[in-house]
């Protein structure tokens, strides 16, 4: 072929260069050159913000974040979209493809919401995926597949009344307090007096000053009946 030299260039590439080469055949072609400066100094990376993320199947939706970090010159762009793994789209999520835009400038990062699916089947946990794809102008970060797992609400499930039954003041005779099967709210039953300690105060202190004043009469009674007994 024809000798080529190799050098040092001094023509100014700010504007187009125009060349003329000469084939061995004695044939000329023209070319031109034109090189064009590259601004763009960092035009970022773009990723999902977490490479799991987990959620109620009773949860309603998901919130996935994709960030821009480390740059934002430039305009970028990136494809979305979620594939089925152990969940099948429809019945337990809502299937989603979409495209993300940055502008020269922005790095604020997009929200996606994903519908997820309720249903009364007891099963385990499922699984789905969300992958970008398609980087334009932004570089491929560190997360572009992240995996979310929907667990089962029905596991959580309690039949049982949160409250419990505070009961009638009914005594079927296993209260502790009153082996006789008395009602404990009354004080009394068909034996007799009986103390309660679920009476007030008040009523505790009036039963007590009761028994201890007939238990006085009784015994000065005896006593004097003993003192002078009858001829």
């Amino acid at each position: 072929g024809v000798p080529q030299i190799s050098g040092v260039s001094y023509l100014d590439f700010r504007s187009p260069v125009e060349y003329n080469i000469t084939a061995e055949d004695g044939s000329t072609k023209k070319y031109t050159v034109i090189i064009y400066e590259n601004n763009l100094k960092n035009p970022g990376q773009i990723e999902i913000e977490f490479a799991k993320y987990s959620v109620s199947e009773t949860g309603g939706e998901i919130t996935i974040k994709v960030i821009r970090k480390n740059g934002n010159e430039g305009k970028a762009t990136v494809q979305l979209e979620t594939l089925d793994l152990t969940a099948q789209e429809s019945l337990d999520y809502t299937q989603l493809t979409t495209q993300l835009i940055w502008e020269d400038g922005d790095d604020n990062d997009k929200e996606i919401k994903i519908q997820i699916l309720s249903d009364d089947i007891n099963e385990d946990e499922e699984a789905f995926q969300v992958r970008l794809f398609n980087f334009i102008g932004g570089n491929k970060g560190g997360n572009s597949l992240s995996e979310i797992i929907i667990r089962d609400s029905s596991a959580n499930d309690d039949d049982s009344d949160d409250g419990g039954d505070k009961g009638d003041g009914d005594n079927d005779g296993n209260d502790p307090q009153d082996p006789n099967g008395n009602d404990g709210d009354t004080g009394s039953g068909s034996g007799g007096c009986s103390y309660s300690p679920n009476l007030d105060t008040d009523t505790q202190n009036a039963n007590k000053t009761f028994w201890l004043l007939l238990f006085s009469f009784i015994f000065i009674n005896a006593f004097i009946r003993y003192k002078n007994p009858r001829k």
